[in-house]
């Protein structure tokens, strides 16, 4: 019977080799799995960094193009003169989870009347994005869908030939 009883401490010793074998190819999977989901997890968050950045610098140039517009129509409204104002538009009334800081001036520089706008989305933060436009202006700002008369003396119009 020791015969017996020794064969099978061979063998149990025999399959422990085996077993650690498996358990080291079984946690080498697993480290390898796990960096793999980090890499795709750092991918996943560099994309949507990304994509916010975009969002943040589309905002701010729709939010300028909007500032310059109003600037416009308060200097056709009111006509040209020095012109200073700032204020802050809530996120509930843009496309954003942030509200949005945008500022006009207007003043006579080299000669010439200048519109200057800047915008600031998100007003705080990592990733603000900060943007100014420098507009020229013309002395009567004129509307955007201003269009001239036609003019009664101009060329003759074009004979047709039957």
């Amino acid at each position: 019977m020791r015969r017996h009883g020794a064969g099978r401490l061979r063998r149990a010793n025999a399959a422990s080799p085996r077993r650690g074998v498996a358990v080291v190819m079984v946690v080498a999977c697993l480290a390898t799995f796990s960096l793999i989901a980090l890499a795709m997890l750092q991918g996943s968050l560099a994309a949507r960094g990304q994509f916010r950045s975009e969002h943040h610098l589309r905002q701010a140039e729709l939010l300028l193009d909007a500032a310059v517009r109003r600037g416009r129509a308060e200097l056709a409204a009111g006509g040209l003169r020095p012109l200073e104002a700032q204020w802050d538009v809530p996120a509930d009334e843009i496309t954003g989870s942030a509200p949005a800081r945008l500022s006009l001036s207007v003043a006579r520089e080299e000669g010439r009347w200048q519109l200057t706008a800047a915008c600031s989305y998100p007003i705080e933060g990592p990733r603000a994005v900060r943007r100014s436009r420098t507009v020229p202006l013309s002395p009567v700002p004129l509307p955007d869908d201003f269009s001239l008369p036609a003019q009664e003396n101009s060329l003759p119009p074009e004979e047709t030939v039957p």
